[in-house]
């Protein structure tokens, strides 16, 4: 008698291993997710409410400015020493879950605008 695996059962095996891989892959990036509430905040007398970073008038808003023109991580860092790596994760964090909310919207602009 062989001590073979069949082709189902090498087929079936790959597949319980991807799914298990996928799992725990999916479990770990859940794991990961930064909590971005414990570092950025919305205050009505701050910026008239924007998101920013604790304890600074940092807004969102800003900082993505400031890296849609060109700025790197590095160079926020240095300019603005109370802003920690920390606080730009969180800022990525939080985009993505206005993106994955629907709460970031594309304006489209009619065909024959110029």
């Amino acid at each position: 008698m062989g001590e073979g695996l069949a082709l189902s059962d090498l087929v079936n095996g790959e597949m319980m291993n991807k799914f298990v891989y996928l799992f725990i892959i999916s479990f770990k990036e859940k794991q990961l997710i930064m909590n971005w509430k414990e570092h950025i905040s919305s205050d009505s007398d701050i910026l008239m409410g924007k998101p920013t970073i604790k304890g600074t008038r940092l807004s969102i808003e800003f900082l993505i400015g400031r890296l849609a023109n060109g700025w790197t991580e590095q160079m926020l860092l240095d300019n603005y020493p109370r802003l920690t790596q920390q606080d730009l994760q969180a800022v990525f964090a939080y985009i993505q879950e206005c993106l994955r909310d629907n709460l970031l919207y594309e304006i489209s602009t009619p065909q024959n605008a110029a």
